[in-house]
């Protein structure tokens, strides 16, 4: 079998595209992309002291190659990224609970919403994430809120104006567009600041506050200018919180990974503008005997073709192969140039040997954290169901009757995934008359969440 892939690699092209190895029942064993086809398959046979252990028992398990011609590398690399979600190859790396991580959402509207969503699509939107951290999340979230006065809610704003604005307004947590109370351009401006803040450009935006706090006093608005005062403060302090990771405002990240058996763990460190903005962590699933490189390469392509943020620096902690394909597609998004290298010496070595620390740790901790039956329940609940945050509490109700009468409500309740016996309860559906289930329901969750409301006014 193996003389016959030999044969199926010499007529290969010697241009991009995507490779998968088929085992013994046709099952895809693994997927790869290459800037070369030809070249990259050919590496697989070489002398077996020369190849990796997990590349000597694909080699042993492939029973068939089949090739996919892309028009270049870019394409290639986002075509292996599919074809892996699709088949989630065994000899491939993948990020472990990929599906799961949130990323927040500013729609494409005239007067857009922040929200929060699963995964992107191609709708004009924009994304920022994948956020491996709900809490770090929900904290940008919530700060974006609190300094740009974007709406909240999903009513179709623009389409006609309400009479008045809605308690958020009144709070300033929302500029009032579905009352016609602010323009579009304003409007666009609170936008722009939130995009920059979810992106770490918080001196960006204390520049472009300022700037309207100044032009605000000149024509003597004195509550928006001590708003924005307020504002500007808020992002200061943030900003000094913000280590100085570098001399120069420079955007970059700084990648670390650990590899243990079957297990991984990989790290990126957020610099933007020169400071350390944070760090995302995931943790990967890997073949048996995979090396840190084989895992490296493949984290890399994984974690670029789902992140929203490119940086212009990638730095590593060695060299991998079939980069460029990477790179390129990198520019492409960023509309820019995007380069990758291994540092010697200076902060940015100190920089990758931190991401290195980090890695290590987070496979260790993987390791102890791994989710009980019921986390991991809710995990699926919470990404079928498209939340940020898994729930915590549910309330489950049904209706049952004997032919519309005996009419009785329940409620189950679960906590964290387990169920609470102590709290479930049973309604008398008081309404009479013919059947109707709806109604039925519509009176035991009124009596529910009015016995609640009371209960949380009177504790």
């Amino acid at each position: 079998m193996e003389k016959v892939l030999r044969e199926k690699v010499r007529s290969l092209p010697n241009g991009p595209g995507v490779y998968i190895f088929r085992g013994p029942g046709g099952e895809v064993l693994y997927v790869g992309k290459a800037s070369s086809l030809r070249e990259r398959v050919r590496s697989y046979f070489q002398a077996e002291r020369l190849l990796s252990p997990k590349i000597r028992k694909l080699r042993a398990l492939a029973r068939d190659l089949e090739v996919v011609v892309t028009g270049s590398e870019a394409e290639a690399l986002i075509l292996e990224d599919a074809l892996i979600k699709k088949y989630r190859p065994p000899f491939n790396t993948r990020l472990r609970d990929d599906k799961r991580y949130p990323y927040i959402k500013i729609t494409n509207e005239r007067f857009p919403r922040i929200t929060v969503v699963r995964r992107p699509e191609n709708d004009g939107a924009r994304y920022f994430g994948p956020y491996t951290s709900a809490k770090a999340m929900r904290r940008a979230l919530k700060l974006a809120h609190k300094l740009f006065p974007i709406r909240p809610c999903n009513l179709p704003v623009g389409e006609k104006l309400y009479p008045r604005p809605c308690l958020y307004y009144h709070i300033g947590r929302c500029s009032g567009p579905c009352a016609g109370l602010v323009s579009p351009s304003e409007y666009a401006r609170y936008v722009e600041g939130a995009v920059f803040l979810f992106q770490g450009r918080v001196d960006e935006v204390i520049a472009k506050l300022k700037e309207e706090m100044k032009k605000a006093a000149e024509e003597e608005r004195f509550e928006h200018a001590a708003r924005l005062r307020d504002q500007i403060q808020a992002l200061e302090r943030i900003r000094q919180r913000q280590v100085v990771a570098l001399p120069e405002a420079v955007d970059l990240d700084a990648i670390g990974i650990a590899v243990e058996g079957n297990r991984g763990y990989g790290v990126v460190l957020l610099v933007r503008a020169g400071r350390l903005l944070g760090k995302e962590g995931f943790a990967l699933s890997l073949p048996e005997n995979s090396t840190p490189e084989e895992a490296l390469s493949e984290f890399l392509d994984q974690y670029y073709t789902r992140t929203t943020a490119f940086p212009e620096e990638i730095l590593l902690p060695f060299q991998v192969a079939e980069l460029e394909g990477l790179l390129v597609y990198l520019r492409r998004k960023r509309g820019g140039k995007v380069e990758a290298s291994v540092p010697k010496s200076g902060e940015r070595k100190k920089l990758v040997e931190l991401a290195q620390r980090n890695a290590e740790f987070g496979l260790k901790r993987a390791e102890v954290e791994k989710l009980e039956p019921e986390e991991e329940a809710l995990e699926l609940l919470s990404e079928a169901l498209e939340l940020s945050v898994r729930p915590w509490r549910i309330e489950a109700f049904d209706i049952s009757n004997l032919q519309g009468t005996e009419a009785t409500g329940s409620m189950v309740v679960f906590v964290g995934g387990k169920p609470r016996r102590d709290q479930y309860r049973r309604f008398r559906v008081r309404i009479s008359g013919k059947p109707d289930d709806y109604a039925m329901m519509e009176e035991v969750l009124r009596r529910r969440f009015t016995h609640a409301l009371a209960e949380l006014a009177d504790p």
